[in-house]
């Protein structure tokens, strides 16, 4: 994994390196609300682990390996997207921050990474009757934030709809056809 500093984009160079990181896809992640005050973080995808977390502060100079989320076949892709939840009897109102990981054979795993020093497995969903290589996740148009979709690149049948509007519950949507 190189951290690359872009702030003048004509003259971009390699500020850090971790050489120990089979890197294939990599969310970036500004955590306002955390618990501590403030937190960047990268999530990258490693084939051979899972999820690699990496603290980016107090400078990007200086990155640190944190603990990882280890996944049996390994992280292919992934993606962050952050959803309003309401209040429940035990939680206040407020964002939420989520990782969505392409885990292989074993379908997607949904983080919850709002608390970046206490992320949380919320859901599994296995069966998806392939490989599942990548993951993209949108809100629809119109009304935006309304309905939540992750689109899953899934190497033995095509691309794969899942409604994500409860991060906690997907429904599976099935495979886009083909155009005729």
């Amino acid at each position: 994994l190189a951290i690359v500093d872009v702030s003048d984009d004509r003259d971009a160079f390699v500020v850090a390196e971790l050489t120990e990181i089979a890197a294939v896809d990599v969310h970036l992640e500004a955590h306002y609300q955390a618990g501590n005050g403030f937190a960047v973080r990268a999530y990258v995808a490693d084939p051979s682990y899972g999820v690699r977390v990496i603290d980016l502060l107090p400078d990007f100079d200086t990155p640190t390996l944190l603990s990882g989320l280890p996944i049996q076949d390994g992280a292919w892709g992934l993606d962050g997207y952050s959803r309003w939840l309401p209040a429940t009897s035990t939680e206040p109102s407020r964002e939420h921050d989520y990782l969505y990981v392409a885990g292989g054979s074993e379908g997607m795993f949904i983080f919850d990474v709002t608390e970046p020093d206490s992320i949380q497995l919320v859901t599994e969903v296995s069966d998806l009757g392939g490989f599942v290589a990548d993951v993209d996740v949108s809100s629809q148009l119109s009304p935006p934030g309304v309905d939540d979709y992750a689109v899953l690149a899934n190497t033995d049948l095509g691309l794969q709809i899942l409604d994500v509007s409860d991060p906690l519950s997907p429904v599976d949507h099935g495979i886009v056809p083909e155009s005729d």
